[in-house]
């Protein structure tokens, strides 16, 4: 019951955002989808998709070489950094260079290659859209989920919330005109 008049008390004080009641507050996260080029509303970008294995979506090049040479470099191994001790041997130098510039050679056709399966990639237009994740009465409420959950909201954190009208709902008008009954508090409709 104390949960129940705190919610009526919350709701009361809260900033309505300029919304008749009822209203509640949602999470809105950013996405992509794809759209046929030419026909996206609003923000579009080109980006490539690999389908070689999981398919990746890369929003640029330099996305792609790197990420591209860090999945196939991994069984290069950089030479490991000569001693103070064998700097002075000529021999360990000499090994030591062959096996650096082996290194940069094979980072180098890697990258190379990367360049090459870069144009082989598909490219699609996606358009930016918003879309609702959750529902809550309060802004203290949507908050507190933001604080522990915020992390999953969007890949980059692109989210805000937004209140919404329940218009002609009259289950959720019932539903806080009850809990206003149950409680005895007022429920303000500014």
């Amino acid at each position: 019951m104390e949960f129940l008049s705190t919610l009526i008390d919350k709701i009361n004080k809260q900033d309505n955002r300029c919304t008749a009641m009822p209203y509640y507050y949602v999470i809105k996260t950013e996405k992509w989808r794809v759209c046929k080029e030419g026909y996206g509303s609003g923000e579009t970008r080109t980006v490539r998709v690999d389908f070689n294995s999981d398919p990746t979506v890369y929003l640029s090049k330099e996305e792609f070489v790197k990420e591209y040479i860090e999945r196939e470099s991994y069984e290069l191994e950089a030479p490991e950094p000569l001693d103070e001790f064998e700097r002075t041997d000529p021999q360990a130098v000499l090994v030591y260079e062959h096996e650096r510039a082996d290194y940069e050679s094979s980072l180098s056709k890697l990258r190379v290659d990367a360049e090459s399966a870069w144009e082989d990639l598909e490219e699609f237009e996606e358009e930016k859209f918003y879309e609702e994740e959750n529902v809550f009465f309060t802004e203290e409420a949507f908050k507190e989920h933001v604080r522990v959950n915020g992390h999953n909201l969007g890949r980059r954190g692109e989210y805000y919330s937004y209140v919404k009208h329940a218009f002609r709902n009259d289950e959720l008008m019932n539903l806080l005109k009850a809990i206003s009954a149950v409680t005895g508090k007022e429920l303000n409709y500014k």
